[in-house]
């Protein structure tokens, strides 16, 4: 089972992300972003792990920064992804920003989703955090042939109920506008009416680490 992405291979759309100490999920979160109609990844990787994501990268158009301080945004930092769309985005651009943890799923396909936010005057689109568990509530490993979908079929509000953390973020963004509360608000920000689910698949056996 796969839930419906509304992919749009048309949109020439970017992707930046940060990966700190773990890409179990990096073949899933490239696979996913590629079907939702996203063209370009860059990608900022610890030097330690960056290896075993170059080799995950094979066949996909993906930029890899390994000399970026990427160890922050395993606290919700932005200091790798801030610089990436810096350098690799325009000012007046529609990029999208994802944890390697977070599957967004739209209402409407990207090219869609991006004109009505355009519509709106809008420079954001945020998401709402949907935490995918088990169905018995245990922490099941993630390897490259897990079916994430089948293995996590439970919704709930873990994030926000449990940990009593901010669930939403912002996920599609125009231009430079400055993260200044982790990627969860801007500076400047202008919101869609339009909201994305972001699937959140952390609640696996790297959780208990």
């Amino acid at each position: 089972h796969k839930e419906n992405t509304h992919g749009d291979l048309g949109c020439d759309m970017k992707l930046f992300v940060a990966i700190y100490d773990d890409c179990a999920l990096l073949s899933h979160f490239l696979s996913h972003y590629t079907s939702l109609g996203i063209d370009q990844f860059h990608i900022a990787a610890d030097a330690r792990i960056a290896p075993v994501v170059r080799a995950r990268m094979r066949g996909v158009n993906a930029r890899l920064r390994d000399d970026l301080v990427v160890a922050d945004s395993f606290q919700g930092g932005t200091k790798a992804v801030t610089q990436m769309r810096l350098e690799y985005s325009d000012n007046d651009e529609w990029v999208l920003i994802a944890d390697l943890d977070e599957f967004n799923v739209l209402e409407q396909p990207l090219a869609e989703t991006i004109s009505i936010a355009d519509a709106e005057h809008a420079n954001v689109v945020r998401g709402r955090m949907i935490d995918r568990v088990s169905e018995d509530g245990s922490l099941p490993p993630i390897d490259e042939g897990t079916d994430l979908w089948s293995t996590f079929p439970r919704k709930c509000r873990l994030t926000a109920l449990l940990q009593g953390s901010v669930d939403y973020k912002g996920v599609l963004v125009r231009g430079h506008l400055p993260a200044t509360m982790a990627h969860h608000e801007f500076g400047g920000e202008r919101l869609s009416r339009q909201k994305t689910q972001i699937h959140h698949f952390k609640w696996s056996s790297r959780a208990e680490a």
